[in-house]
């Protein structure tokens, strides 16, 4: 393949009975311009009609690729695509979200002007409510960029900036961003199949930022997250999404561990520590999980004590954080479970 014909980017769609979203978010891919790009469906083994759909556009446009396989995940769907995809680099995209206008052509053309192995954009979630309210939000880079123009980031830099970047949002999903297919290669970066149920990304985020030597952050937005309320997967009870906080944590211990990280960046791992421990009793605490009181209570003091939360409760670092949270780590420190779980379901101000 020649320079005139080589795939610039390789985009990701695994689709698993997605039904009438699949049609908007693949021609939302297609009529993007001025990037040569390869789509790649999996086929994750849909049961309804999307995968005759998916081969419907392979038929149509030979920018499309179909790979049909057996049920076994978003990761694992994710993963087939990787070892298909032929471009410099790579973008991932969830089955019901979409791309707003010139998504690819202005994220690889920073990619290539900075020579950059990530470029990370803006999105707008949108979350549709079951009484058919939507809810708007955008984020991604705005604790980084202060202005219009992209942030780059290289090498030390990254690392100095690294509580921006949590701040910013753009280490909660996959989907924006563009990454360097050879940094995925090099350091065989795959999504861990036995998660299943959200979270993998948080993983896979801290896996690249440990191996990136350049980030490029763009202001502006170009992805579109759909969150449908019972139908996303991170809406409903699934205790395999507390496997992957667990792994989340780490793999970001491991990360400042290897930055030699220093005061600052203890009570921001301390930080990051509780909003773990917070999303875990929030887990249990949803209404559809099936275990009583006392179980509850006993699956949170296990995976509070593997996130290992209290070999931090310095005075000096506790000083640096909230008061409610501070009233977490009494309760934790007292092996009060049942108190954190009714400190979970209080509304109003931040943790």
């Amino acid at each position: 393949m020649n320079k005139e014909t080589a795939v610039e980017v390789s985009v990701i769609i695994p689709v698993y009975n997605t039904g009438d979203y699949l049609k908007t978010s693949v021609e939302s891919v297609l009529k993007q311009k001025n990037c040569r790009f390869e789509l790649i469906l999996i086929d994750d083994g849909s049961k309804d009609s999307s995968g005759e759909l998916c081969d419907k556009y392979a038929e149509t446009d030979s920018r499309v690729r179909v790979c049909h396989k057996e049920n076994a995940g978003l990761s694992a769907a994710r993963n087939t695509a990787l070892e298909m995809a032929k471009g410099e680099y790579v973008t991932f995209f969830d089955h019901d979200d979409e791309y707003l206008e010139n998504l690819l052509c202005d994220n690889y053309r920073l990619a290539k002007l900075h020579d950059a192995d990530v470029v990370r954009f803006d999105r707008l979630k949108r979350t549709f409510l079951p009484n058919g309210k939507i809810l708007e939000d955008i984020s991604g880079t705005t604790a980084l960029c202060k202005s219009v123009d992209p942030v780059v980031l290289r090498h030390e830099e990254i690392q100095k900036h690294f509580a921006q970047i949590q701040d910013s949002g753009v280490l909660y999903g996959i989907w924006n961003g563009m990454y360097r297919r050879k940094l995925i290669e090099e350091n065989r970066l795959r999504f861990e199949e036995d998660i299943k149920f959200g979270g993998e990304d948080w993983i896979y985020n801290y896996q690249l930022l440990a191996a990136a030597e350049s980030y490029v952050f763009n202001p502006k937005t170009y992805y579109i997250y759909n969150r449908r309320i019972g139908y996303s997967t991170s809406s409903k009870f699934h205790e395999n999404r507390i496997e992957a906080i667990l792994r989340t944590d780490e793999v970001e211990s491991s990360l400042l561990q290897r930055w030699n990280y220093d005061e600052i960046d203890k009570l921001r791992h301390l930080q990051s520590k509780f909003a773990y421990v917070l999303e875990i009793v929030g887990i249990y605490n949803h209404p559809d999980c099936p275990y009583s009181s006392s179980q509850k209570n006993q699956c949170i003091r296990n995976a509070v004590n593997q996130i290992r939360l209290k070999e931090y409760f310095d005075k000096n670092l506790l000083k640096g954080i909230s008061k409610k949270r501070r009233l977490c780590a009494f309760l934790i420190k007292h092996n009060v479970w049942w108190g954190l779980r009714g400190l979970d379901k209080l509304k109003g101000g931040e943790y």
